[in-house]
């Protein structure tokens, strides 16, 4: 399998909620990649497997993390989380552990209460990230990529189209000298800095397992 240095735009319809240091391009490969085999019926359960189409270099594959382009404005937006008795139902949340109902579920307090919380919402022309992959797989991949972010639900990070272009030179790990992205604080690349935060090298950057000491642009 032959890779290749990609810069991959996906430009957008209206605003997105998303962070820019929060995760890497695998996190989206992966999500579709994860999808693709679900849909075939091959998927194993497993979130952590190897996305072989990505180069890697010490557990740290070749992605960047989100660079914004064409920043308009950012907006906080108040959203209120609400008990969904139907969902909790459905995974079997509202059931004690001898199978019995719990009867009546308060939803003032504890992990069923409904509340407000804040989500940052990023008015942006598009996004790029940079890749070093296998470009046929990825952009078999990024054709079933219709929103990004937080909170499609409510149609933001709606995606326009996306191009992916091919470039002299890997910019996943560094550009110009700068840190496109995580990596460990001891690396084969020699980089140091002030900015170290508890991250995890790759997808599933949701979990809260395998986290390492790591430099952040």
């Amino acid at each position: 399998m032959i890779f290749s240095p990609l810069k991959i735009e996906i430009h957008l319809k209206n605003s997105v909620a998303m962070q820019k240091n929060k995760a890497a391009f695998d996190a989206i490969l992966a999500m579709l990649y994860f999808n693709q085999q679900k849909n075939t019926g091959t998927f194993n359960g497993d979130y952590e497997q190897q996305l072989d189409f990505l180069a890697q270099t010490d557990g740290v594959y070749h992605t960047s993390f989100p660079q914004f382009v064409g920043v308009r404005y950012f907006d906080k937006e108040k959203l209120i989380k609400k008990f969904d008795h139907d969902l909790y139902a459905k995974f079997g949340e509202i059931v004690a552990k001898n199978g019995k109902p719990k009867g009546i579920v308060t939803t003032a307090q504890g992990k069923f209460k409904n509340e407000f919380f804040s989500i940052e919402r990023i008015g942006v022309d598009s996004i790029v990230y940079y890749v070093n992959g296998h470009k046929e797989t990825i952009e078999s991949l990024l054709k079933h990529l219709r929103y990004i972010g937080k909170k499609s639900s409510l149609g933001w990070g709606e995606v326009k189209f996306i191009t992916i272009e091919d470039i002299p030179e890997d910019c996943s790990i560094f550009s110009n000298g700068q840190l496109m992205r995580n990596i460990p604080i001891k690396n084969r690349w020699n980089a140091t800095g002030n900015k170290v935060g508890l991250m995890r090298l790759m997808h599933p950057y949701w979990s809260k397992s395998e986290l390492h000491e790591c430099l952040i642009p």
